[in-house]
């Protein structure tokens, strides 16, 4: 898309019509222009037109319904809206249009054209609709049909909306925030759209294409030298002194054609120098006439400067000065640089000559030193490879002496080591013999380990029986018996246990109640009892159940009574709430327009204006706020401004309102949901209850309704005969419990007894390899887990300690053969070190004579 004219007539503050051709001289190579001119001139207008022409819109007009404009005595048919395109007809005009002319996307030119006329165009008739057309200039052909046709058309042929066309194309108003303001994506497409980015996919297309292409030529290339014959060594040697001659006569031509060419351009720079030195004389003359002929119109300008309308003359005046003044100073420039440019060449040839002279000096010098020179080349050479031998020599040295420290270090440390494992070996062997008491039991542990394991579970049994029996009541003999120390001898315990074996025989031929048979009845009677205990809790939950329900129903009647009030009262506030939000907003738009009308320019175009005259923004010539002072329009303002500040406050509470309803609606609402949920909750907990009633308590005769008072009070009767039942059964089985009481007398006898038989074998099979140790019995009676856990650790020691002298013993002989190695390391490092340090020195005094040879 690329404008070629805007035209129109009768709109704002442009009455006659106008045009801007852009597609002819002056604009159509001015390349970048601006539209100037103080306010109310007609530069919006001008973008206002090309918006109009194109979309029917203007970028400047607010949204939505706005106010009405005009007199509120005027007819209502010739009253419109702010946001009504139609108002930017000129006032006191009967019609008006605005064309645009523009090359479409297609490169055909198109003409696009708005109009806008009152009734029978005169000035008081009523505001028709907008009419729109699209012509084709190339054929005369008409586009579109209907306004909305037309303006799609048009889109099409743009390649852009309004909406696109008003962000990258126009940004009129400091519309350009909107652009920067665009999400991604509309960004992306305006810049492809209006830069036309695809030629760079053109362009990366063709790219590939010829890099193909100059492959292929490539190939082509190194075949044909593939067939190339490849020239023997003299022919070679011949084109290489060829191409050297040849390279050493181009330079030579290159520095000459570079001396000459900064001849050239200093007598070119010279003599352009005095060609701007005559064309600063000439305008300086000239200006200086212009200033002497412009002398009169001076005077007078300057009497009548403040007068608006000769502003351009006078400026006119003060340019054709500074422009004389600039001459001069340009004239005086150009003879500076003259003089510094000759200046400059008799320097630069004063240098040249004292360079050649210098130049022959140094050669001449040169050929006296340039044996010497070479000899002492040679002598750099010898130092340096001097200094990296001594550098590599030294390095060796200090290698080997580290590592003759190192080897010494490592005897050393190997004598101590010895030292020290000899000590440990006599202190192993000195804690070895003071514990041989552990020797016979280390040797057979895990057998020993197992027998104490034994008698400590034999020990176990017999504390065991010990204590049941203690909790007893003493009717038979035996628990005295039991009650001796476990450490009698095992024909005591022998004797014992036998004695105890027939008694408990005489105690099982006695006959007893029948203890199983009264088990089962008590059980059968405590299971009916819990039966019947379960049926009195399900009529308790039922009565609940029941009240529950019916609180929770009249509970959900009133939360839902309450939430349609506050709903009701919801729906009222809202309503109010957006009839007062829609005026406030037209109060606030009422408001933003006396501002702007109260603003600086406005009030000095308002000075201007004279009655009868038209008014150079709207073109009307009635007057109405010519004459009114400012104290005046300010309190209009302040009392729309409290009007502003009244309705934003009355529109605060209501929404303050509305939110309270809606608050305690859904609060209403959410307590009517819970209680009719927990209705329905006591409802199936109810016939739950009733199913759980019928499967248990029909069998029992009862009521079909667990919420009957009487199936309460038959359960409570038979809950008292049943217990009476269980009371009798359990004094049948007292008795039979006082006689298994003696037969478990007898029993806990005969084990307590058997178990201090176990531990008198278990302890006579340890009294041989535990003779050694003193009091041992002792030690295990008072606590036999801890002097296990002793013993353990003892013998464990033991063991480690046997363990580690045969390592220790077996690490002191491969020590003392690692001390022989070592000291014969040590002893070879040590004359490598010395070697490596004459080494140093013989090549630090071949260094030093030849570098006295250097020095000279």
């Amino acid at each position: 898309m690329r404008l070629l004219a805007i035209r129109g007539g009768n709109l704002a503050s442009l009455a006659a019509p106008f045009e801007i051709d852009l597609a002819a001289p002056p604009l159509v190579s001015a390349g970048l222009f601006a539209i100037t001119g103080p306010t109310g001139a007609g530069k919006s207008t001008i973008l206002d037109a090309l918006c109009l022409a194109l979309f029917n819109r203007l970028p400047r007009l607010p949204g939505g319904v706005g106010t009405l404009l005009g007199r509120e005595d005027d007819p209502a048919d010739l009253r419109i809206a702010t946001t009504d395109v139609r108002g930017v007809l000129r006032r006191g005009a009967g019609s008006g249009w605005a064309e645009a002319e523009f090359a479409g996307r297609d490169g055909h030119r198109y003409r696009a054209r708005w109009e806008v006329r009152r009734a029978r165009n005169r000035p008081g008739g009523k505001l028709q609709d907008v009419q729109q057309s699209l012509l084709r200039l190339d054929d005369g052909q008409r586009l579109g049909g209907t306004s909305g046709e037309t303006r799609a058309e048009i889109e099409r042929l743009l390649g852009l909306s309004f909406d696109q066309f008003r962000r990258a194309v126009l940004l009129a108003q400091g519309d350009f925030a909107a652009f920067l303001k665009a999400s991604a994506r509309d960004r992306s497409a305006l810049l492809e759209q209006i830069t036309g980015s695809e030629i760079y996919s053109r362009l990366s297309r063709a790219a590939y294409e010829r890099a193909g292409a100059e492959r292929q030529r490539l190939a082509r290339l190194e075949e044909r030298c593939a067939g190339l014959a490849v020239l023997d060594a003299a022919g070679r040697a011949a084109l290489e002194a060829e191409a050297a001659a040849a390279r050493e006569a181009l330079l030579r031509a290159e520095q000459t054609a570079a001396a000459a060419g900064r001849a050239r351009d200093w007598h070119l720079r010279l003599a352009e120098l005095a060609r701007d030195q005559e064309a600063a004389q000439a305008g300086h003359a000239a200006a200086q006439a212009a200033h002497e002929a412009a002398a009169e119109a001076r005077r007078e300008l300057e009497a009548v400067r403040r007068l608006q309308s000769l502003r351009p003359a006078l400026e006119a005046g003060d340019r054709a000065a500074a422009e004389a003044a600039a001459a001069l100073v340009r004239a005086g420039e150009s003879a500076a640089a003259v003089a510094t440019a000759e200046t400059a060449h008799a320097a630069a040839a004063a240098r040249l000559a004292a360079a050649e002279r210098r130049w022959q000096e140094g050669e001449a010098a040169w050929s006296a030193l340039e044996p010497e020179v070479e000899r002492a080349l040679l002598l750099d050479r010898d130092l340096l490879r001097l200094d990296a031998d001594l550098t590599a020599a030294a390095a060796e040295r200090d290698r080997s002496a580290a590592k003759a420290e190192a080897e010494q270090a490592a005897l050393v440390a190997l004598e101590g080591e010895l030292a020290a494992l000899a000590a440990g070996i006599d202190r192993r062997r000195q804690g070895l013999a003071d514990r041989s008491a552990l020797a016979p039991i280390a040797g057979e542990w895990p057998r020993w380990q197992s027998t104490l394991d034994r008698a400590g579970a034999a020990l176990a049994t017999l504390v065991d029986s010990r204590s049941r029996l203690s909790g007893q009541t003493g009717r038979v003999r035996p628990v005295a018996v039991a009650a001796r120390d476990h450490d009698r001898s095992l024909v005591e315990a022998e004797r014992e246990l036998a004695d105890l074996q027939a008694i408990l025989s005489g105690l099982a031929g006695r006959s007893a109640p029948d203890g199983e048979r009264l088990h089962a009845a008590r059980t059968a009677a405590e299971a009916r009892r819990e039966a019947l205990r379960t049926l009195r809790e399900l009529t308790d939950a039922a009565a609940r159940s029941v009240g529950d329900r019916s609180l929770a129903l009249a509970e959900s009647a009133d939360r839902s009574a309450a939430a349609a009030a506050e709903t009701a009262g919801a729906a009222g506030a809202e309503s109010r709430l957006a009839l007062s939000q829609a005026v406030l907003a037209e109060a606030e738009a009422a408001l933003h327009r006396l501002r702007l009308a109260r603003g600086g320019e406005i009030e000095v175009l308002r000075a201007g204006l004279t009655a009868g005259a038209p008014c150079p923004v709207c073109g009307a010539e009635e007057h109405p706020w010519a004459g009114r002072q400012g104290a005046a329009f300010d309190a209009l303002v302040a009392d729309q401004q409290g009007r502003v500040e009244t309705l934003r406050a009355e529109a605060r509470g209501l929404s303050e309102a509305l939110g309270g309803h809606r608050a305690g609606a859904a609060a209403a609402r959410r307590d009517a949901d819970l209680a009719e949920r927990r209705a329905t909750a006591a409802a199936a907990e109810l016939a739950r209850l009733r199913r759980v009633w019928l499967a248990t308590g029909a069998e029992a005769g009862l009521p079909a309704d667990p919420a009957e008072d009487a199936a309460a009070a038959l359960l409570a009767g038979r809950l008292a005969e049943l217990e009476a039942e269980i009371a009798g059964i359990a004094r049948e089985e007292q008795g039979a419990a006082a006689h298994r009481r003696q037969l478990a007398e007898a029993e806990a006898a005969v084990a307590a007894a058997r178990a201090a038989c176990g531990l008198a074998r278990v302890l006579e099979e340890l009294e041989a390899p535990f003779a050694g140790l003193d009091g041992w019995r002792r030690d295990w009676a008072g606590d036999a887990a801890g002097f296990r856990r002793k013993l353990a650790a003892g013998v464990a020691a033991f063991l480690a300690d046997r363990t580690a002298l045969a390592e220790a013993e077996h690490r002191l002989a491969a020590l003392g053969s690692e001390r022989t190695a070592a000291r014969v390391r040590a002893e070879a490092a040590g004359e490598t070190r010395t070697a490596a340090a004459a080494v140093v020195e013989g090549i630090a005094a071949r260094r030093g004579h030849c570098a006295e040879q250097r020095r000279g």
